[in-house]
């Protein structure tokens, strides 16, 4: 067999595969243990205390309080240590504006038309609803529907995939936590990691990557004095679940 067909054999074997991953069937009930990871988690308002990370490097540990006013406006504080203000805004019609310190950052923050948070005009993968709904520990009830495969281990603990479109989420669901990865099309047949995320049971507290590059972790504001885990420790965590 030439060079030429053995190409050409690949090519046609990646499509394949590409549109496996990604055509979706009829979906998979879902264990009864996994569902209350699950709810209509949207909040109109709240508060928790979070550490914002680059490149594991720290950026800011602050509170922030948002609520949603009635015409739809989204209105946010962020606090530093000391209870000082030191970023202030508001998100509208997809539009995000702040004042203070990092507001040139926020500026590039934006919701498109399907829902989608962004960065300098690049999707995220993550919708502002979906990630309203990690503020609360849960993620969101449409998801339930999207599930395509369910499988459990030896240790009990559950594994379930799920197909969005053009996403991909992988979720693994066990006793102390439940972590994910969400991955979107790339190049139209390669699958590329966008997300993943961590949710712990005790203490309540969970994280948030972006991109392998950005890193959020928070706590409900009323559980403050209660002690993270390292972030090491939450890295170990979402890398063993990753490979």
């Amino acid at each position: 067999m030439n060079d030429l067909k053995i190409f050409w054999i690949l090519c046609l074997y990646v499509l394949f595969v590409s549109c496996q991953t990604f055509n979706s069937g009829p979906p998979v009930n879902l264990p009864g243990r996994t569902l209350a990871n699950f709810g209509d988690c949207w909040k109109t308002d709240g508060s928790v205390n979070f550490a914002l990370f680059k490149d594991h490097d720290p950026v800011v540990s602050a509170s922030v309080d948002w609520v949603q006013d009635p015409n739809g406006r989204w209105r946010w504080e962020v606090y530093d240590l000391l209870g000082r203000v030191v970023l202030a805004g508001e998100l509208f019609n997809g539009k995000m504006r702040a004042v203070g310190q990092m507001a040139s950052d926020f500026a590039k923050v934006g919701v498109d038309s399907d829902g989608f948070l962004s960065f300098d005009n690049d999707a995220l993968a993550l919708k502002w609803k979906e990630f309203n709904c990690f503020l609360s520990f849960r993620m969101p009830e449409e998801w339930m529907d999207l599930a395509q495969s369910v499988s459990t281990n030896s240790q009990d603990a559950d594994f379930a995939y799920f197909i969005d479109n053009e996403r991909t989420i992988d979720v693994k669901f066990d006793k102390e936590k439940v972590c994910g990865i969400l991955h979107s099309r790339f190049m139209l047949f390669f699958r590329r990691e966008r997300v993943g995320w961590c949710f712990f049971k005790q203490p309540k507290r969970g994280y948030l990557v972006f991109e392998n590059v950005f890193r959020i972790e928070w706590v409900n504001a009323e559980e403050k004095e209660r002690e993270w885990t390292t972030v090491e420790e939450e890295e170990h965590e979402w890398t063993e679940f990753s490979r």
